[in-house]
């Protein structure tokens, strides 16, 4: 079994690039942090997280480079419920919030109300897009992968960095440990459908359009 997952002080982390699309995303630098947002294809997007900035301007204007409003937001999923991820969804009061059940108690104390509380495995779909909720807890209690065309949203659970990808550093998670274990477990569950997996993304780094990086420990 080789060490993808490093928990290193110094990352050589890929940086985030705005408004690069990766698969049916678009990932918007959002501060520190990302949102990815999906044309549905009807006139309307979803967000994969909203952002640390409540007035929402860079993904209003990665919107506007559709021909989109904030209120042609219908959803946001949510990969957990820290402020920099949950902040912007000020900008989009008419979107349907998603998050794992787990997460609503960390959700509740920000004050952020969830329309719809998920479990592992749930599909939501969109236009002609299935969003599957994958439960990856560690990072925090309920934080959450997604799976959508082809792509893997990987929230804070990892970053991109050379040669592979790199667990976020304990101190900013939950439980370390946790986050490792779920890792693993989230590889060996997507190994039957490895080849449906186009790119892997995360919220504080790059993308890769390279998931073996995920995959190859448990070949």
């Amino acid at each position: 079994m080789s060490v993808l997952f490093l928990a290193t002080a110094a990352l050589a982390l890929d940086p985030i690039v705005d408004g690069r699309a990766i698969g049916p995303l678009r990932q918007v630098a959002n501060g520190f942090t990302s949102t990815f947002v999906l044309d549905v294809g009807d006139g309307t997007a979803a967000l994969f997280d909203a952002g640390l900035d409540p007035s929402g301007s860079a993904v209003r204007e990665a919107l506007g480079y559709l021909g989109m409003t904030p209120a042609d937001v219908t959803d946001v999923f949510l990969t957990h419920g820290h402020t920099d991820h949950t902040l912007g969804l000020r900008a989009f009061p008419g979107a349907r919030v998603h998050a794992h059940v787990d997460e609503l108690p960390l959700l509740a104390e920000a004050g952020t109300e969830v329309t719809l509380a998920h479990l592992d495995g749930d599909a939501v779909a969109l236009g002609p897009y299935t969003i599957e909720l994958l439960h990856l807890p560690g990072h925090t209690a309920g934080h959450s992968a997604y799976l959508v065309g082809g792509v893997l949203v990987l929230g804070d659970a990892v970053v991109v960095d050379e040669p592979g990808l790199a667990v976020i550093p304990r101190s900013f998670s939950d439980n370390h440990r946790q986050n490792i274990a779920s890792l693993y477990d989230l590889a060996t569950r997507l190994l039957p459908r490895r080849d449906s997996i186009t790119h892997l993304a995360a919220s504080h780094s790059g993308s890769t359009d390279d998931p073996d990086r995920l995959f190859r420990f448990v070949d």
